[in-house]
């Protein structure tokens, strides 16, 4: 990677993490990378970060444009169970449960944000598969087609192979049930990559006439989605 940026190549990481980049950067930092976005002036590329995590807070921010703009304020969280409820009030939504929702929103399968005994002091509950089960059948209960699914992180495996659960299975599941209005964002779908192509033209690259190299290890994710 120091190399690359010795070269002059512009290095962008996207991550289906549900977290903002800022969380992707700090560690990038503390494995001795870099320079990279945010850190001054240098002679070198910066490495710049784009998270799926940050575009649907971005997008959730601005509600502006698809897939975000026709979203509701209210929302049942399937959270990390670290940040969710910062990441919930600082993008301006609030977290309900699902009969009070407007849609559903997918970050991680280890709370449920919304579903507590306390919105006040114990906003989530843990979560477990028949929860999930029961939250998204009221989801779906609740208009044609369900309430819209926003997914914040794609992916299906950890890509440390561990056997946890994973957004993307979530997504396949509620889908499975019959669900029509399910919004993945992240690898190997288009947003991300359309982020991406926007940091290499700030770095006056076009991304339409560049030779760009993509390294993943995921075929169904990181080589699906680059070659699209």
């Amino acid at each position: 990677v120091c190399e690359l940026q010795r070269r002059g190549k512009k290095i962008v990481i996207i991550s289906n993490s549900s977290r903002r980049k800022s969380d992707t950067l700090a560690r990038l930092r503390s494995m001795g990378f870099g320079p990279c976005e945010g850190d001054g002036a240098s002679d070198v590329p910066p490495i710049s970060v784009v998270t799926s995590g940050d575009l649907v807070w971005e997008g959730l921010s601005a509600a502006a444009a698809a897939p975000f703009a026709d979203l509701g304020l209210r929302c049942t969280v399937f959270g990390n169970g670290e940040d969710d409820e910062e990441y919930v009030r600082t993008c301006g939504r609030v977290a309900v449960p699902v009969a009070e929702a407007d849609f559903v929103l997918a970050r991680g399968l280890f709370t449920i944000l919304g579903t507590g005994p306390d919105l006040l002091r114990q906003p989530f509950s843990p979560y477990s598969a028949d929860a999930e089960e029961e939250a998204l059948r009221a989801a779906l209960a609740a208009r044609p087609g369900g309430l819209p699914l926003v997914v914040a992180n794609p992916d299906t495996v950890r890509p440390d192979g561990k056997d946890s659960p994973m957004p993307g299975l979530l997504a396949a599941r509620y889908e499975a049930m019959g669900a029509t209005d399910i919004r993945p964002v992240g690898k190997p779908h288009p947003l991300i990559y359309e982020a991406c192509r926007a940091q290499l033209a700030i770095a006056g690259i076009d991304a339409a006439g560049a030779r760009v190299a993509a390294v993943g290890d995921s075929l169904h994710h990181d080589v699906l989605g680059a070659s699209q």
